[in-house]
């Protein structure tokens, strides 16, 4: 996971997309693993 694109994300004012990316990311990852 490159940080660096989500910092770009919030000093844009799209936190709330960053994070929601972040945490769907982080569900499929871990849906994967299982």
């Amino acid at each position: 996971m490159e940080l660096a694109n989500y910092k770009a994300c919030i000093c844009e004012g799209s936190a709330e997309n960053a994070i929601i990316d972040i945490l769907l990311d982080y569900d499929f990852q871990k849906r994967r693993d299982d």
